[in-house]
């Protein structure tokens, strides 16, 4: 049996995407996750865990129907028609296998008009089962998801009480009723506003040839601690923290009095979101005038931006398409992005940290957002930072001073 139902404001958003996204580069939207499974489990408890949980939750039983641009739907199916793989290691360390399923998985798409958007394997060591490997389409499912279906396995697994979770079609019920309209009005004023300044200024970065991409990442210690003494004195997030110094660093580079940063809203700010197994992320504006302004005062302001936009973060990306007629509106080559990996994105146990960075290109700046200049930002022990440039003239040492330049930037302000 099948139901039809609409999408998602989020999952909206990330349709039109889907479309801008050539074949060879589908596989990016994946998104993946490695599950330590607890010792003592026997491949039957794992294997009734997995279709319990695949059969609760609705983000796995469902495709898409694209057919009518005007009206995407998701199509709700009662039972998943597919199976799990279980893959015995051969291997002298299990690290290898789970590496090759991880490849194998990360990078090949999903066709999510005519199959389920996830693959699952099961990893045997020794002749008992030691991991998951779980890979999703990110229309389905984000990182804060990811832990919630982990919990949930494992609490199934356990034999404890399992959580009720929100599904996306429950969500989008409630989003495309009469009750939300309020609510969605504020947010298209709000991003109305924001656009129309940042046109109105013409702040648009040059963009290079396509195949001009410069890829550069950084990681520092001394930067972590910093960004945690700076949260805890001035009582601001992390990532509005990261967020300043990042447009500050754009500011000053590019000598742009005025930026418009796009950053990725999770919209889980309420307890009946944060129960919700799907996507909820949406690029939200935040206009910025960094020049000028002290850094202790500029840390405010964008703290309170932030709040702003986040507040506005959900939103219609239909009405946008109609206005302008670009169904990409939002996601275009105009402005700065920023993406911020908090606690609440995918741990990976210690076993397997070090080789999995090379692969966990879902999380870095190639896929679907196409924009310009992106950093993706994550904080821990070390900072971690990831930026993507397509600018015309902007070459790898450019890239480098840049990130340095924020680094440094942040530990002297301690």
């Amino acid at each position: 049996m099948r139901h039809s139902h609409p999408l998602t404001l989020s999952q909206l958003s990330f349709y039109y995407e889907y479309f801008f996204v050539p074949p060879e580069k589908k596989w990016q939207a994946n998104l993946f996750d490695i599950w330590k499974i607890p010792s003592g489990k026997s491949l039957k408890e794992v294997s009734n865990a997995l279709r319990e949980l695949i059969d609760k939750h609705d983000t796995f039983r469902t495709v898409f129907d694209f057919s009518d641009p005007t009206n995407p739907a998701q199509i709700l199916e009662r039972n998943t028609g597919g199976v799990f793989r279980v893959l015995d290691s051969s291997t002298n360390n299990i690290s290898d296998d789970i590496f090759f399923t991880v490849s194998r998985f990360a990078r090949e798409p999903f066709n999510i008009e005519a199959q389920q958007p996830w693959r699952i394997c099961v990893i045997k060591s020794d002749g008992s089962p030691s991991h998951v490997v779980v890979a999703m389409h990110h229309i389905a499912v984000d990182a804060f998801s990811w832990n919630l279906l982990f919990q949930d396995f494992l609490d199934i697994i356990e034999g404890k009480k399992s959580s009720i979770y929100k599904s996306p079609v429950e969500l989008a019920e409630e989003q495309h009723s009469q009750s939300w309209e309020n609510r969605l009005g504020k947010s298209r004023r709000y991003i109305e506003r924001a656009l129309s300044a940042n046109h109105q200024k013409d702040i648009s970065p040059v963009i290079g040839e396509s195949r001009h991409t410069v890829l550069t990442s950084l990681k520092s210690h001394r930067a972590a601690r910093a960004i945690r003494e700076i949260s805890n004195s001035e009582n601001t997030s992390e990532s509005s923290i990261i967020s300043a110094f990042y447009s500050r660093c754009i500011s000053n580079f590019f000598a742009q009095e005025n930026i418009l940063l796009r950053s990725a809203s999770s919209n889980r700010f309420s307890d009946e979101a944060r129960s919700v197994i799907g996507i909820m992320n949406q690029w939200v504006p935040i206009p910025l005038e960094p020049q000028g302004e002290n850094c202790t005062s500029f840390l405010r302001t964008i703290n309170a931006r932030s709040i702003r936009a986040y507040q506005n973060g959900i939103f219609d990306p239909m009405h946008f398409r109609g206005k302008s007629g670009n169904p990409s509106l939002l996601y275009s080559n105009l402005g700065y992005f920023f993406n911020y990996l908090n606690s609440g994105a995918p741990k990976l146990g210690n076993e397997i940290e070090d080789w999995i960075d090379p692969l966990v290109e879902s999380y870095i700046p190639t896929n679907t957002s196409g924009a310009p200049f992106y950093l993706v930002a994550g904080s821990g022990d070390y900072l971690n930072l990831i930026l993507r440039s397509k600018l015309e003239s902007f070459s790898s040492s450019d890239a480098h001073y840049f990130l340095k330049s924020m680094e440094r930037d942040i530990i002297e302000y301690t």
